[in-house]
């Protein structure tokens, strides 16, 4: 009987333990996002000087193609990737409720702005067909997260609402993982050019594919707590 409940106490023990180092864990990738997204953010926003030379050489000829639906693109963006990145610190939610809201909205319209430029400049003058296919994929599944998120919240669904804003943001953070996946195949000898029809894809797949699977493990984390 004894050895029962030491067993029962050291499994719930483990459960805590293993609840906490996750949550630590998820505590440092939040921050580590935020600080990403905020960096990045700002950086994009030297394209509002209109300055080709600003621009990475790979992405010059699409910049001076397409003018200031490049620079809006960007642009807004930018103001996407920044306001998300807010929704996640739990105190402005929790004490701010107002300033939620407006950044939220701020963050519906840039998603739009940014998603519908996006839409114009796929079709990149050196990314081809199968670079086109991938971003413009990106930017119709953005639009169409966001759009959700945002009905949602407007019925007052807020639960749905949050897990369609995750969907909505993993593809916003496309723009950290697009640039940190450039940097790194530019650290391996490979350009842009070389490399567009992979990053097309692996810039925004992986990571709603990690979001999906994380929010199915609190579905089922969920369901079985209420059995128990």
């Amino acid at each position: 009987m004894t050895m029962g409940m030491d067993s029962e106490v050291y499994s719930v023990t483990a459960t805590t333990a293993s609840r906490k180092n996750s949550s630590l864990w998820f505590r440092w990738a939040k921050f580590l996002m935020i600080g990403l997204a905020v960096v990045i953010s700002v950086f994009s926003l030297r394209y509002l000087t209109g300055n080709v030379s600003l621009a990475p050489v790979d992405l010059r000829a699409s910049m001076l193609k397409n003018g200031s639906i490049f620079i809006a693109h960007a642009a807004f963006a930018a103001v996407a990737l920044f306001t998300g990145s807010l929704q996640f610190l739990d105190g402005l939610r929790s004490k701010y409720p107002k300033v939620h809201r407006w950044t939220g909205r701020v963050y519906v319209v840039a998603c739009m702005v940014g998603g519908l430029t996006a839409l114009v400049i796929a079709p990149d003058v050196k990314s081809g067909e199968v670079a086109t296919v991938g971003f413009s994929l990106l930017a119709v599944l953005w639009i169409g997260t966001t759009l959700a998120g945002w009905r949602f919240a407007t019925t007052g669904n807020f639960a749905s609402h949050k897990r369609w804003m995750m969907r909505s943001y993993g593809l916003t953070a496309a723009g950290i993982s697009l640039r940190l996946q450039i940097a790194g195949f530019a650290l391996a000898g490979f350009s842009y050019t070389h490399v567009s029809d992979f990053l097309s894809f692996s810039c925004w797949v992986p990571t709603l594919l990690v979001i999906e699977l994380w929010l199915a493990s609190l579905t089922l984390r969920r369901s079985q707590a209420v059995r128990t």
